[in-house]
């Protein structure tokens, strides 16, 4: 904790140290895990030493140069290897921290190494059962909380001893017998709690506390009682001045947006007058082009009328059979050049053979590039968390410019999962429901979306962008399909690496970076897995759309710029993809799938998901591909 916030943690941490620092009297005193350092300093005012243990290297340095006492020590280290001696305190004080990691055991076994014997604990987490209820949103810095009987029970499997307070945060009023008061002396503690306007409730202890505080030891434990901490200072003032700066950061904020608003807009139309110049320069060309072919074909027929045409003809019938004698296939991974006007052609490297003429004639077929736009109703859906505003931004734009093409008619629809994202003109933002996670989002917005009349759902990642002929183009992908496909959008500047057929557009599963789900494939499957949170939700819907009797393609010629070549995998998302993996795993009968995910998250001291979700039909076992671990399909390179 740091000495720099205040309100109500402040309030919890202190009343914590407050009444460590009075079992500390005379003592040798270790603090665990002591952050900015404040906490340390207030124990060794009472204390014989403190030494205070913090991982965080930057954090000592202040400490030190902050808190600067002959009777305390700052050190870094790790509190699951903590660098004193053996028995060389009488107390250990640590405030939150056990519930950062999930090696409990090994904490609790260094704490026991370095007391002396008949040492005191005084130990502090937060109760789960209270603190983290089921369905709402976890504390992203907590690893492994625990209830009260695995917290008692991981003390009592250590110490003789252990006695467990309760804390909770309130504003209310607190009644006191006086010390000399025999007659209040054995009392029960009476708590009373408005749970209503017209509901209270009375109970003769703290009810659900928010915290646990215990002492632990081999010794008899010190006495102590129940304690109250009295916060009289300035509290509705300092929450009027948070309230004044939360005020001028969101004014502050919307004119920022107003001034990028302006500039996009600007650039927009910048962009629009250079664009119509380009056009109008294109339209110049193609007349000169045309009345350069006219001429030259004139010029051909005067050749093909002229004496001197008909008297070479033999010579050219000759050299035309030399030619064909001798002429070779066209190599691997070229692409025939005549392109129809209005069609770009996927770049050659993404095909690895030569395509005949049938072949191209069922590529064009298998994506629709002949069709007309067909009047398709698309909702684009962008899943948010603290994303960033400009490529937020970005993408709608994109957005609005991809769906403009007639006779396309869409809509934008936002939801956040936990961002203070402001909803743009042309986008509906749905109301967030917390951090719900990729799949479950979508989901909500594909209901939102195919109950307004959509026939397709277009999923995009915020921190990508549209070609603004993308959607045209996953339109003819639908009406070529008769809408019984989902569409990948193919990525750039750099592709994903699985393999798909080049003519059919056919592959094994989709990403979701930006995917396109028709209106059929949804009510056949009911969109993703909520049993994902993050990750492998596209490769699960997609094995279970292939289950389903429709295909799974990607649009070679629909591009999604995603220029996420350079993201760094953090361990936090490294975690997150193998939590997803155990249960794609468990989901498709992948045992030793399972136990390999389940041994990497081991060695990063991860716990074991949970999560058992219903596992699919044994007649859908020929579909999906564990073997080449998290690629699922053969790669490319």
């Amino acid at each position: 904790m740091t000495g720099a916030i205040d309100g109500q943690i402040e309030i919890e941490h202190y009343h914590r140290y407050f009444l460590a620092r009075d079992l500390c009297r005379d003592k040798d005193v270790l603090d665990i895990a002591s952050g900015e350092g404040y906490g340390a300093a207030l124990l060794s005012q009472t204390a014989r030493s403190v030494v205070a243990v913090e991982i965080s290297a930057e954090a000592v340095r202040h400490a030190q140069a902050a808190y600067p006492r002959d009777n305390l020590r700052f050190l870094s280290g790790d509190a699951r290897s903590i660098p004193i001696a053996d028995a060389s305190v009488d107390i250990v004080v640590s405030f939150e921290t056990i519930e950062h990691f999930a090696e409990h055991d090994r904490f609790i076994s260094e704490i026991r190494r370095v007391l002396r014997p008949g040492g005191v604990l005084v130990i502090s987490t937060p109760d789960r059962d209270v603190y983290s209820p089921y369905n709402s949103p976890a504390n992203p810095h907590h690893v492994r909380e625990m209830s009260r009987a695995e917290f008692t029970d991981l003390l009592g499997a250590t110490f003789r001893n252990v006695a467990v307070l309760s804390q909770r945060p309130m504003i209310g009023s607190a009644i006191v017998p006086e010390p000399a008061s025999a007659a209040t002396a054995t009392a029960s503690f009476l708590t009373f709690e408005r749970r209503g306007v017209e509901h209270f409730e009375r109970c003769e202890h703290l009810p659900r506390p928010l915290y646990l505080l215990a002492l632990a030891s081999d010794a008899a434990l010190p006495p102590f009682g129940s304690s109250v901490y009295i916060e009289s200072s300035r509290l509705a003032e300092r929450e009027a001045e948070r309230e004044a700066e939360r005020e001028a950061e969101r004014i502050q904020f919307e004119a920022e947006r107003e001034a990028e608003r302006i500039q996009f807009e600007a650039e927009r139309e910048a962009e629009r007058i250079q664009f119509a110049a380009e056009r109008e320069a294109w339209r110049q060309n193609d007349v000169q082009m045309r009345y350069a072919l006219q001429e030259t074909g004139r010029q051909l027929a005067a050749i093909r009328a002229s004496t001197s045409w008909r008297l070479t003809a033999p010579v050219r019938a000759l050299v035309s059979r030399i030619r064909r004698t001798s002429s070779a296939p066209a190599p691997a991974g070229i692409v025939e050049a005549s392109t129809p006007a209005g069609i770009i052609e996927a770049p050659s490297q993404r095909f690895s053979r030569w395509l005949g003429p049938e072949e191209r004639l069922r590529q064009r077929t298998s994506f629709g590039l002949d069709l007309a736009i067909p009047a398709l109703d698309v909702a684009i859906g962008i899943v948010t968390y603290n994303s960033e505003p400009a490529s937020l931004a970005r993408a709608i734009a994109s957005a609005e410019a991809a769906l403009s093409v007639a006779p396309l008619r869409g809509r934008i629809l936002l939801i956040d999962n936990g961002d203070p994202s402001a909803q743009r003109n042309g986008t509906t933002r749905m109301p967030s429901q917390g951090n719900v996670g990729f799949g479950r989002g979508h989901n909500i917005l594909m209901r939102e979306a195919f109950a307004a009349g959509a026939d397709l759902y277009v999923a995009m990642n915020p921190d990508g962008a549209l070609h603004p002929a993308a959607i045209e183009r996953v339109a003819r992908v639908y009406a070529a399909q008769a809408g019984r496909a989902m569409i990948e959008l193919i990525q750039f500047p750099a592709e994903h690496p699985k393999e798909y057929d080049p003519v059919t557009g056919e592959t094994a599963w989709s990403s979701g970076a930006c995917l396109a789900i028709p209106r059929t494939v949804f009510d056949a499957t009911g969109g993703f897995d909520d049993a994902f949170f993050m990750y492998c939700e596209d490769v699960d819907l997609s094995w279970r759309v292939r289950a389903a009797g429709m295909k799974v393609m990607i649009a070679p010629h629909a591009l999604f710029l995603h220029a996420v070549t350079n993201r760094t995998n953090n361990a936090a998302m490294r975690r997150a993809m193998l939590d997803s993996a155990v249960v794609l795993g468990r989901k498709w009968h992948a045992p030793d799938f399972v136990a390999t995910v389940s041994a990497e998250l081991a060695a990063l001291g991860a716990p074991i998901p949970e999560t058992m979700p219903e596992p699919v039909p044994e007649a859908w076992l020929s579909i999906p591909d564990f073997s080449r671990s998290f690629s699922f399909s053969p790669v490319r390179w």
